[in-house]
């Protein structure tokens, strides 16, 4: 219950009248806000103060996930429609970024806001390191997609001394990312993360790659997603929830990871 209320606050912040009638709902992450709350909510803070910190990191994952979404063009005219969308996209991500500034320094939490601006630095640039193709290494492109998914989280899990949930959320987030990437691969859409492994794999082959080769790509996914699964279920058992609620639900997100990660196995 608590985390539909949390969701729909944040929704309630995120969403300007005007950018919704031109641009999709923002995407809440559930497993991020989950961990959040899970982290929390044994501290010695008052329900406000919770809200807003968990809604003012939200915020701050809804803009960079917005900003993601701006597309690229190489063409000299354009659809006046798709041009204002991506204008107005770009101004989305501004305006959640604004909005998680303001909850933050009407409490002022300036330190909170100095660490957030930190972890979005480090996930900028890890952003410029998958979309340039600098990585020539299967674990360091895993150690960038970790930074990408987990720096925010993270980075409230130092803030407020909660380190011992460090190692389960660094895996959980990026195996999260794997199965989506791995999904989208197999539906033939695009991904830079993807990409990035295509090069790894066959840095002479370019993007287009034959059938046998595709076949290897989401072999090697697979095998990242059966490590990683792995790695997050020995995270997992040295965590100690504070009520049965998060422990169920640590639970669930593991038997479900479980089986997706058989699943791959099994196909291999």
């Amino acid at each position: 219950m608590y985390m539909e209320e949390l969701k729909s606050l944040i929704l309630s912040k995120a969403g300007h009248p005007y950018l919704l009638h031109f641009l999709e709902k923002p995407f809440i992450d559930d497993n991020k806000l989950f961990l959040l709350v899970s982290m929390l909510e044994d501290l010695d803070l008052s329900d406000e103060e919770i809200d807003k910190y968990i809604t003012s990191t939200m915020l701050v994952q809804i803009a960079l996930d917005t900003h993601e979404l701006v597309t690229n063009s190489t063409l000299k005219t354009e659809n006046m429609s798709i041009l204002r969308n991506r204008q107005l996209t770009v101004l989305a991500g501004d305006y959640y970024s604004g909005l998680y500034y303001k909850i933050l320094s009407d409490i002022s939490q300036v330190p909170l806001i100095q660490a957030l601006a930190g972890a979005i630095k480090d996930i900028n640039e890890q952003k410029i390191k998958v979309y340039q193709s600098t990585i020539d290494d299967i674990n360091d492109l895993l150690d960038s997609v970790r930074i990408i998914e987990a720096s925010l989280v993270l980075t409230i899990a130092e803030f407020f001394n909660k380190t011992a949930w460090s190692e389960y959320i660094s895996n959980l987030l990026l195996l999260n990312r794997l199965i989506d990437e791995k999904q989208a691969f197999e539906n033939k859409k695009g991904s830079p993360i993807v990409d990035v492994l295509k090069k790894i794999l066959f840095p002479k082959m370019g993007m287009h790659l034959t059938d046998d080769q595709r076949i290897f790509v989401v072999r090697k996914l697979d095998q990242c997603i059966i490590h990683v699964n792995n790695l997050t279920e020995q995270a997992r058992k040295t965590l100690t929830p504070i009520n049965e609620q998060v422990k169920i639900r640590l639970d669930a997100i593991g038997k479900h990871n479980l089986v997706i990660a058989n699943s791959f196995a099994e196909e291999g």
